[in-house]
């Protein structure tokens, strides 16, 4: 079984309300072996320790490792990640785990590009790649947007800053949260959790 966790991007009222860093939303992943033959494994990834975007977030933010091992760690205030529970949790079964743990342990070092390589584009990848053939034939549709998708992605009643921050953000970013987020209920949909 795989459970999805997807932030979409804080708002300005949680950020001064809760006193948290502003963040452009974040995804990841929890690899759980029903059988008990292997261990969990959670999947997050973050910019390299030595980046640019990760020094001017280490003001704010203070991590001491690149990606959590948990989430417990991802949303707890001391470790520096999200640092706040995530919007939605789906699971998923009958995705191929094998390929997401062997995926995750190939990606995982790589080097992170906001515009084409981030957290939701990564779990894209490994959750596509972990579909079979069919399955991945029946939801391929919902891993594209358009503006079409406002209110799918988290914007309501068509509130200008939320509007504003997905207009901004879906032009620098080829792959967000809520298009993991969308993908994820589309494979719900077609294919319930067992």
């Amino acid at each position: 079984m795989v459970t999805l966790y997807t932030w979409l991007p804080a708002p300005p009222h949680t950020v001064l309300g809760e006193g948290i860093m502003p963040d452009m939303g974040h995804s990841s992943l929890l690899i759980h072996d029903d059988s008990g033959q292997q261990e969990d494994l959670y999947c997050s990834f973050w910019p390299e320790m030595e980046s640019p975007i990760r020094r001017v977030v280490s003001l704010w933010k203070n991590r001491t490792v690149r990606h959590p091992e948990s989430y417990a760690e991802e949303t707890g205030a001391e470790a520096g990640f999200m640092q706040r529970p995530a919007d939605y949790t789906e699971r998923l079964s009958g995705l191929r785990e094998d390929r997401l743990r062997q995926g995750w342990n190939q990606i995982k070092e790589t080097d992170y590009e906001l515009s084409s390589w981030n957290c939701a584009s990564v779990l894209q990848c490994l959750l596509v790649a972990a579909m079979e053939r069919e399955r991945y034939e029946a939801v391929q549709d919902a891993a594209t947007c358009s503006l079409s998708d406002l209110g799918e992605a988290g914007v309501k009643d068509a509130e200008i800053g939320g509007v504003l921050r997905y207009l901004a953000t879906s032009k620098l970013i080829g792959c967000r949260p809520e298009d993991v987020h969308r993908l994820a209920e589309a494979y719900q949909a077609a294919f319930p959790p067992e």
